[in-house]
């Protein structure tokens, strides 16, 4: 059994080194990083070492670099499904694409992480152990009365998942009587099948490492720390520049 993890990726090929890595330093199990290339393919505006590059038109080249340099743990896809509009839509369009074409086909026997590209591991883990107990860990989503996966955490044990007749699907839209952002669907697969998934804790700004967190948020007790909007799909450009300053000098503390 090994750790499968997918990481969608659209224009911070910097975020995706730092994130594999934290997991070589941190991750105490074997594991494999599934980079989900989801990259426009005409000009984008590409995140890249704490600055902003605008039109970049080889995104694709830079993300296939990355998992080159890390050859013996990332493997590089490119999402193939039609292209979406919006960033909740086109996330769920990109995790689709792993479970349709990856996960439901060769990581039945493995632990599934679905993991947003900003996220980073700072401390030691073993997930098969934290898993072994566990169906299905995820920082929940809810909408009045309904729960469902972020797939920007979530932790799948496929040799359970893989009993069930139904799949699990993230796109948003109306479901339990809920308008719901990404991950919503997987809120049918959750009471087919009667699942109680555990839930990650997670805690937004504050201290870490010595340094106050600025629309930041740390996750599983501080184990990982959330970038937030890595993307810059809310348009905050300042305040990541901000942030880029906090990310290094968390990252100098080791």
């Amino acid at each position: 059994m090994k750790v499968k993890i997918i990481s969608p990726v659209v224009n911070s090929p910097s975020f995706l080194d730092i994130q594999i890595t934290k997991f070589r330093e941190n991750l105490s199990n074997d594991f494999e990083l599934i980079c989900i290339d989801d990259s426009k393919q005409d000009s984008v505006d590409c995140v890249y070492n704490g600055s902003i590059d605008k039109g970049v038109s080889i995104m694709n080249d830079q993300f296939m670099d990355v998992c080159s340099r890390h050859s013996d743990v990332a493997t590089w896809f490119r999402n193939t499904r039609t292209p979406v509009s919006g960033p909740s839509m086109s996330h769920a369009n990109a995790i689709q694409f792993a479970l349709d074409n990856i996960v439901y086909v060769s990581c039945l026997d493995d632990i599934v992480f679905l993991i947003d590209s900003d996220i980073f591991l700072m401390e030691k883990l073993d997930i098969i152990e934290f898993m072994k107990d566990k169906e299905i860990s995820s920082f929940m989503q809810s909408r009045e009365n309904v729960d469902y996966l972020w797939p920007g955490f979530t932790l799948l044990n496929m040799p359970e998942i893989k009993k069930y007749e139904s799949d699990i699907r993230f796109f948003p839209g109306w479901f339990g009587g809920q308008m719901c952002d990404t991950g919503g669907e997987s809120h049918n697969f959750l009471m087919e099948n009667n699942i109680q998934p555990h839930p990650i804790n997670c805690k937004f700004e504050g201290e870490y490492k010595g340094e106050t967190l600025v629309n930041m948020e740390t996750f599983m007790d501080e184990k990982f720390l959330h970038f937030r909007g890595g993307t810059i799909w809310d348009g905050k450009v300042d305040v990541f520049k901000q942030k880029i300053e906090i990310l290094n000098k968390i990252l100098e503390h080791g």
